[in-house]
């Protein structure tokens, strides 16, 4: 069953279940998602849909937002994901995005993320939204910046890794 969370002009935003587990595959092994984001140790599509069980699915119930699937209303599958990310680590909530390489350039992931911010503040009282990335990143930088962010400081998210925090 498809559980609508979200719909802007353009997009449609949507829980993740098993049934996104070859979309996630593709995603997440994406040069640039793997180069940008990090590699998530998806191998198979099984090592995907045991991702999405335990790792995304479960935060729409715990925190009432995670990661959706992004669509596009005209039709198609799966374009790429957007959502919020609360982060034990930090202690606050993040807006993450990563569109398949056909789609970025064309305002998508800014609507989709903009949408997500509107949520978060709107529907669930979130007072601090942060965004996460690479300065090197460009792209997600970009968006970051026309949500009104701006580069703070850098974070330590686990041992071996640093990024951005965008506030």
């Amino acid at each position: 069953m498809d559980v609508i969370v979200l719909e802007t002009p353009r997009l449609t935003l949507s829980e993740l279940g098993p049934e996104d587990a070859a979309f996630i595959f593709a995603l997440m092994n994406d040069k640039t998602f793997v180069d940008n984001i990090g590699d998530r140790g998806l191998r198979t599509g099984e090592d995907a849909r045991v991702f999405i069980e335990t790792r995304i699915m479960p935060c729409y119930t715990r925190h009432r937002h995670g990661l959706w699937r992004v669509s596009l209303k005209d039709g198609g599958g799966a374009i790429g994901i957007c959502g919020l990310l609360y982060r034990d680590a930090l202690d606050v909530t993040d807006v993450g995005y990563a569109l398949l390489p056909a789609f970025t350039g064309q305002g998508l992931g800014f609507e989709a993320a903009r949408a997500c911010v509107e949520y978060g503040r709107l529907a669930l009282g979130k007072t601090r939204i942060v965004g996460l990335a690479d300065p090197g990143n460009a792209a997600s930088v970009r968006i970051l910046e026309k949500l009104g962010m701006r580069y703070r400081r850098h974070v330590a998210l686990t041992e071996n890794t640093r990024t951005g925090l965008y506030e």
